[in-house]
C-alpha cells in the first residue's frame, strides 16, 4: 500500500471483506464536530464551565477525543496487520497531518499574531517568540501552548489553539505501536489485551490519584496516560473484532456497565472507561448502518483533520468579533464556519482525495492496495 493512499481509500476497495469499516468517514467526521461542539460553547465563559451535551459528568469533546484514540488503535493494528510496513504507517499519519499543522502555524505565525498580537520590544524578540511557538506546532512538542501577547483578554487567556494538544500524545502512540510491532510483542492478541489492560489500570490509578489526592505526579502523566490507554483500547477491539461485532448485546452491556458505574456505585474513573468504549462500540455499529452506504463516501480525511485543527482559532476569532456571543450563538456561527474553511483548505491541501464518490460504487477487491 502506497503511503500516499489514505486509509479512507483503502477501505473502500476492502469494504466486501471489513464491513464494520462501511462509514468510517463520516462517523470520524461526525465525532470531530461534536469536539468542536464542545470546545466552542465553553469559549464564551472560559474553561472552568461546562460544554455543552455534557453527560454523565463528561464533556463531549473530553469523550469525542478519547473515541478518536480508541479508532486510532484499531486502524493502527489494522495497518499492522495487512503487507504495509510499521514505518511507513508512522510516516503515512504524519505526512497526513503536517500541511494542515503548518497551515495552522503559518497562519498563526505570519497574520493572525502581526494583525491582533501585541506589538515585540523589537525584531529579535518578535522572531524569537514566535518562532519557538512555531517549533513548539510542528514538531508538536507542545502544539497546544499558550501565545503570550495574542488574545491576552480572552477567557482562556493567550489560547488561539486549545484543541491540538492531543497530536504529541498521538504521535507517541504511534511510535509506540511501531517498536511494539518491531519488536513482534503484538503477533499474539492476548499480549495485545494485556497492554490495553494494563494501560486502562495505569490511567484508572492516576486519575483516581489525581481526584483523590493520593500521590503527587508530573501534570502531563494523567493526559498521556489516558490517551495512550484509550489508544491500547482500540487496539484490543481490533483484535477481538470478529468475537464483539457479532455480539449484538455488547453495546448494551456497555451501557449498562455506565449506568451502574454512575448511578449506583461510588465515582471512579470507570465510567469514563466504560463510557468511551460505548461510544467507541456505536461508532463500529453505526458504521456498518445501511443508511451510511447510500451516501457519499469522505474520501478526504482531510476535511476532519482541518476541523480538528482549525475549529477552535475560528471560534476564537469571530468571537473577539462578536464579544457578546453566548455558547449557541458562538456554535451557530463558528461551526458552520470552520467546516467551510476546513473543506476549502482541504481542497487546497489535498485535491487529489477530494472527490465524492458514494461507498456502494467503490470498487471491491480482497486484494491488498
Amino acid at each position: 500500500m502506497s503511503i500516499d493512499k489514505t486509509h479512507i481509500e483503502d477501505m473502500q476497495i476492502r469494504a466486501g471483506g471489513e464491513p464494520f469499516l462501511r462509514g468510517y468517514g463520516a462517523v470520524q467526521l461526525l465525532i470531530v464536530c461534536l469536539v468542536a461542539l464542545g470546545h466552542i460553547s465553553t469559549l464564551p465563559y472560559g474553561p472552568d464551565s461546562h460544554e455543552a451535551l455534557q453527560a454523565f459528568g463528561y464533556d463531549p469533546s473530553w469523550i469525542g477525543v478519547n473515541v478518536l484514540f480508541i479508532l486510532a488503535g484499531f486502524m493502527a493494528m489494522r495497518s499492522l496487520k495487512r503487507p504495509l510496513k510499521s514505518g511507513f504507517m508512522l510516516l503515512s499519519r504524519v505526512k497526513r497531518i503536517f500541511p494542515y499543522l503548518a497551515s495552522y502555524a503559518l497562519l498563526t505565525v505570519f497574520i493572525i499574531y502581526p494583525a491582533l498580537g501585541v506589538p515585540a520590544a523589537s525584531l529579535g524578540e518578535l522572531f524569537s517568540h514566535l518562532g519557538f511557538y512555531a517549533i513548539d506546532v510542528l514538531a508538536c512538542i507542545d502544539p497546544g501552548r499558550a501565545l503570550p501577547g495574542l488574545l491576552d483578554d480572552a477567557n482562556y487567556q493567550c489560547i488561539i489553539q486549545g484543541a491540538i494538544w492531543t497530536f504529541r500524545w498521538g504521535i507517541a502512540a504511534y511510535v509506540g505501536i511501531t517498536i511494539a510491532s518491531k519488536l513482534r510483542l503484538l503477533e499474539d492478541r492476548s499480549t495485545v489485551l494485556a497492554i490495553a489492560v494494563v494501560g486502562v489500570c495505569g490511567y484508572t490509578i492516576v486519575h483516581a490519584a489525581q481526584v483523590w489526592g493520593w500521590f503527587a505526579f508530573p501534570e502531563s502523566l494523567q493526559p498521556a496516560a489516558r490517551l495512550l490507554s484509550m489508544f491500547a483500547v482500540g487496539m484490543a477491539i481490533f483484535s477481538y473484532r470478529a468475537e464483539m461485532f457479532k455480539t449484538r448485546l455488547l453495546v448494551p452491556a456497555v451501557l449498562t456497565a455506565t449506568l451502574v458505574q454512575y448511578y449506583v456505585l461510588p465515582w471512579t474513573p470507570l465510567i469514563e472507561i466504560f463510557l468511551s468504549v460505548f461510544w467507541a462500540l456505536t461508532a463500529f455499529a453505526v458504521m456498518q448502518s445501511s443508511v451510511l452506504s447510500a451516501l457519499p463516501e469522505i474520501k478526504n480525511q482531510g476535511l476532519t483533520i482541518a476541523l480538528y485543527i482549525f475549529h477552535w482559532p475560528v471560534a476564537q476569532l469571530i468571537l473577539l468579533s462578536c464579544p457578546d456571543l453566548g455558547s449557541w450563538g458562538l456554535i451557530a456561527a463558528a461551526l458552520p464556519a470552520s467546516l467551510l474553511f476546513s473543506f476549502l483548505l482541504s481542497r487546497i491541501l489535498s485535491p487529489h482525495l477530494s472527490g465524492g464518490t458514494t461507498f456502494a460504487a467503490a470498487p471491491q477487491s480482497s486484494k491488498p492496495a
